[in-house]
């Protein structure tokens, strides 16, 4: 298995957060995260794997770097599933730490839909993103991708 990120690359607001959230809830994540504000990291086993969840990834990217500092240098997480914007200073800091912990990177954008009169529409592509997600992470797990 490839020591990997999966970043989820959007603009601001676009359900990053959400969706990192909902895999690590799927994943089974029930642990004490690390709150900050809306932003969260935490650390647990997939099927022998380690995967570090983190959604801190908005400008100026200063609780980014700490959570993949955290997940990547401290933990040393096989796979981390992080966030960034489309440009800038998040995504520097995913290219920077993956070239210091020799992590490949793959970069997701997630389907997005806003319907202000129908949150079930928004609902419904947070799950399909993050079990989008959650397949990436256990073919890397088997060494499939």
């Amino acid at each position: 298995m490839r020591k990997t990120i999966i970043c989820l690359i959007a603009p601001s607001n676009k359900g990053k957060t959400t969706a990192i959230k909902k895999v690590y809830e799927l994943l089974g994540g029930d642990g004490e995260v690390r709150n900050n504000n809306d932003d969260f990291v935490d650390v647990l086993k997939c099927d022998g794997a380690v995967v570090g969840c983190g959604s801190a990834g908005d400008p100026p990217g200063v609780k980014q770097k700490d959570a993949l500092e955290y997940l990547m240098g401290k933990e040393i997480c096989d796979i981390v599933i992080g966030a960034s914007r489309t440009r800038g200073i998040t995504v520097d800091n995913v290219l920077e730490f993956a070239k210091m912990y020799k992590y490949r990177i793959i970069w997701f954008t997630p389907s997005y839909v806003y319907d202000p009169l129908n949150d079930e529409v928004y609902d419904f592509f947070t799950q399909k993103n993050a079990e989008i997600v959650i397949k990436l992470v256990r073919q890397i797990i088997n060494g499939i991708i």
